[in-house]
C-alpha cells in the first residue's frame, strides 16, 4: 500500500466509530469579498456555496500575515510570524517545532500534502510530518495548476479513505495569484469592448508598473481576471469535495477551506499583498464543516477569528495531543468571544495590527498608526486614530504587550538559498528584495 502508519496510536475497538478524517484546503491570494459564498455579485464559488450550506462560515476570520510564508507558518504551528523568525522570504520554518501534521502522524495518522507554491515547499520546511508530500505542481506565475493539483489531491484521497488509519490531506491552490489568467470555462462574459493594456497572463511587476495610470475600465477587467481564477480553481475544489463524498468519508471528515492572504486592487493605493495590513489582504474566507457525529449545525459566526486557532481546532475535534504553547484557541463547538486578534508582515517595513471590540488598529515601524471601525467602516476608508486617542491608547497597549511577549518565544529557522532562476520567479511573483 501507498501509506504507513508512521506512529501508530491506540486501536479503536471494534463499537468504537471511525476516528475523524481532516481535509484542510487552502486557496492562494483569495479575498473573503470575492467569493459568492459571502455575498460577492459574480457566482465564483458554487462549490463552495455548496459546502457552506453544510459549514459554518466565519465572517471575520484575520490572517496572520498578508503573504504566503508567515501565514500558512502560523497556520501549521498555531504561532506567530515574529516566534517564527518570518521577516522575508529566504526565512525557513525551524525543525524544533511540531508542526499540525507531525502532531497527527504522531497519533496515529496517515498525512499528506500537495502544495503549488515554493513558499510552502520543503525547502522552507513545510515538509515536516507528511508521509507523502508532493510539490510537482510548483511551477512559478506562469504555470495553471489546479487541474493537476486536483489530479493527485483526489487520488491520494481515495487512497487515504480506504485505509483504516484516519488520515489528514492538505491542499494547496495557486492559480488566484497573479499572474491573473482568464479562463474559457469561467470568463464571465469576457472582455467584451474593452481594450486597455490588462491582459490576460499579465506579470505582476507589468501590473504594479501600470499603477498610476490604471483607470476604472482597467480595474474592471483586472478583478474580472481574477474572479476567472477564483471560479476556476472553485471548480476543481468542487472535483475534490465531490470525491470525497463519494467516498464514504465525508460525514467522518473535518473540511477546512481558507486562504494564506487576499489581494489588492488599489482598495488602499496598491497592487498586490505582503506590505500592508488592511482588510483586503488579511482579512480571509474560513468554511468548517464538522464531522456529523459532533452535530455542529450550519451556520455563521461573525466573531473575529484567526488561522492560528486552526491546529488547536483540529486537535479537539480530532482528540489528539498536541504541544501545550499554542497561540489559537478551538473554534468548535462554540468560537471563542471577545479576545484580541494579531496579524502582522514584515515585507515593506514592518507593521502590526490588533482587531478588538470592532476596533482595528494598524501601526508601523516609524510609529504611525491607523484606527478603524471595522463594523462600520469594513473597506477601511475612514481613519479614527486622531477622533479617538482614547481607543488607540487601549489597542496600542495590547498591541504593545504582545509584541513583547512574542519576542520571547523566537524559534526561527535555516536561511533559504536561492539561486538565480529562483529568484527570477520570485521577482515575477511581486517578491524580492527583502
Amino acid at each position: 500500500m501507498l501509506f504507513c502508519c508512521m506512529a501508530c496510536g491506540p486501536a479503536s475497538g471494534p463499537s468504537e466509530p471511525p476516528r475523524v478524517n481532516v481535509v484542510l484546503i487552502v486557496i492562494d491570494t483569495l479575498r473573503r469579498d470575492h467569493l459568492s459564498a459571502y455575498g460577492y455579485d459574480r457566482e465564483t464559488s458554487p462549490a463552495l456555496d455548496r459546502l457552506a450550506e453544510e459549514a459554518v462560515r466565519y465572517d471575520a476570520a484575520i490572517s496572520q500575515a498578508p503573504w504566503t510564508t508567515p501565514s500558512i507558518g502560523a497556520l501549521m504551528t498555531s504561532r506567530y510570524p515574529t516566534a517564527l523568525g518570518i521577516r522575508g522570504e529566504r526565512n525557513a520554518l525551524s525543525d524544533e517545532l511540531e508542526l499540525l501534521p507531525e502532531a497527527l502522524a504522531g497519533a496515529g495518522y496517515l498525512t499528506a500534502g500537495v502544495i503549488s507554491h515554493s513558499f510552502l515547499g520543503s525547502d522552507w520546511n513545510f515538509d515536516q510530518g507528511f508521509e507523502v508530500f508532493n510539490e510537482e505542481h510548483v511551477l512559478g506565475h506562469a504555470a495553471v495548476t489546479s487541474e493537476g493539483v486536483t489530479e493527485v489531491a483526489t487520488r491520494l484521497a481515495g487512497q487515504l479513505a480506504a485505509e483504516a488509519e484516519p488520515f489528514f490531506l492538505f491542499v494547496h491552490y495557486f492559480d488566484p495569484h497573479a499572474a491573473y489568467v482568464e479562463h474559457e470555462t469561467s470568463s464571465f462574459g469576457g472582455a467584451g469592448d474593452y481594450a486597455g493594456e490588462v491582459k490576460s497572463g499579465l506579470l505582476f511587476k507589468e501590473l504594479r508598473g501600470m499603477t498610476d495610470r490604471v483607470d476604472a475600465e482597467d480595474l474592471h477587467e483586472i478583478r474580472r481576471l481574477y474572479d476567472s481564477e477564483i471560479r476556476f480553481t472553485d471548480g476543481h475544489i468542487g472535483r475534490l469535495l465531490e470525491q470525497l463524498r463519494e467516498s464514504g468519508a465525508w460525514d467522518d471528515t473535518l473540511v477546512i477551506v481558507t486562504a494564506d492572504h487576499g489581494e489588492e486592487f488599489l482598495d488602499h493605493g496598491q497592487f498586490g499583498h505582503a506590505k500592508s495590513l488592511y482588510e483586503e489582504l488579511v482579512g480571509v474566507p474560513l468554511l468548517i464543516k464538522a464531522p456529523a457525529r459532533l452535530g455542529v449545525a450550519p451556520g455563521v459566526v461573525e466573531e473575529p477569528v484567526a488561522l492560528v486557532d486552526l491546529y488547536p481546532t483540529i486537535l479537539e475535534v480530532t482528540g489528539v495531543t498536541g504541544p501545550d504553547d499554542l497561540e489559537g484557541e478551538p473554534l468548535l463547538p462554540v468560537a471563542p468571544s471577545g479576545r484580541p486578534i494579531f496579524t502582522e508582515t514584515g515585507r515593506g517595513g514592518r507593521g502590526f495590527a490588533v482587531v478588538d471590540g470592532g476596533l482595528k488598529l494598524i501601526v508601523q515601524r516609524d510609529g504611525s498608526c491607523e484606527l478603524y471601525d471595522l463594523q462600520a467602516d469594513r473597506a477601511e476608508q475612514t481613519d479614527l486614530a486622531e477622533a479617538r486617542p482614547a481607543d488607540v491608547e487601549r489597542l496600542g497597549a495590547l498591541l504593545e504587550e504582545w509584541r513583547e511577549a512574542q519576542r520571547g518565544k523566537v524559534k526561527g529557522g535555516a536561511k533559504v538559498e536561492l539561486d538565480r532562476e529562483r529568484s527570477k520567479r520570485i521577482e515575477n511573483l511581486g517578491y524580492g528584495g527583502d
